[in-house]
């Protein structure tokens, strides 16, 4: 299996979740809306799980680095993202004139639910991401169970905020990965620690004796091995090194 780069990664999760919370959301207000519970409260409460899971995916594509993925792959993602949702709307306005047709309005719900979650297999292969998969069966199972378990007058109300909440979940778990991915990314501070008595650095002392914790005197090499009695030039060596103008004599 090919790895995923960080920067696709980061890209992917985040407007994964603009997906999962926008139409989280909007199962959330339609199952509320069938319960006849959709007033000024819920909906206030629904915009806020909205802005608690926009607002950081939207920090996160705006701080996301450039991505490594060449030119054919994005390509070939962008034309397979719009193949499976264009089979999956067409499914879904297949469904509910079908549905209609044969009087069956109380399993448009989880009919569409059904829809929404087989069309995550293809894009959790496309992505690879694998919790895509977990979510996709978990609308499949939960859609069946609704249809077959609940009354019909109860299907569409129940199964709706169902959804949601499955839907909502997947948004929190793939912010959560996200952000992880991208606070991987980011260069952790570099920790320094000055240590100079070990690299020659004397700070106001005399010089060490190449870097060694041995000083030498004025006039005596700052190399280990040399004469310890100077290189032959003495104080006056030593003073030319200080002042460029004195005159040094041999």
């Amino acid at each position: 299996m090919q790895s995923v780069d960080p920067a696709e990664a980061i890209l992917g999760r985040a407007t994964g979740v603009l997906f999962f919370a926008g139409f989280g959301s909007l199962w959330l207000c339609t199952g509320l809306s069938a319960m006849h519970r959709l007033n000024i409260l819920s909906g206030v409460a629904a915009g806020a799980i909205l802005a608690i899971l926009v607002i950081p995916a939207m920090h996160l594509l705006q701080d996301a680095p450039q991505t490594r993925v060449d030119n054919a792959r994005q390509i070939e993602m962008k034309r397979v993202f719009g193949r499976v949702n264009t089979i999956q709307w067409i499914a879904i306005v297949a469904a509910i004139v079908l549905l209609n047709m044969f009087q069956q309005t109380d399993f448009i719900v989880p009919a569409i639910a059904t829809i929404v979650g087989l069309h995550l297999f293809p894009l959790a292969r496309l992505f690879r991401y694998p919790a895509h998969y977990v979510t996709g069966t978990v609308l499949v199972v939960w859609s069946a169970a609704v249809a077959l378990v609940l009354r019909p007058q109860d299907i569409a109300s129940v199964g709706a905020v169902g959804t949601a909440v499955i839907l909502l979940t997947s948004a929190a778990y793939t912010l959560i990965a996200a952000t992880r991915a991208a606070s991987m990314r980011r260069p952790s501070p570099v920790k320094y620690r000055a240590d100079f008595s070990h690299r020659g650095f004397t700070r106001g002392r005399q010089p060490s004796c190449g870097g060694s914790r041995v000083l030498c005197g004025v006039g005596e090499p700052a190399r280990p091995g040399f004469p310890r009695r100077g290189n032959g030039k003495g104080a006056f060596q030593f003073l030319a090194e200080v002042n460029p103008w004195a005159e040094t004599k041999s």
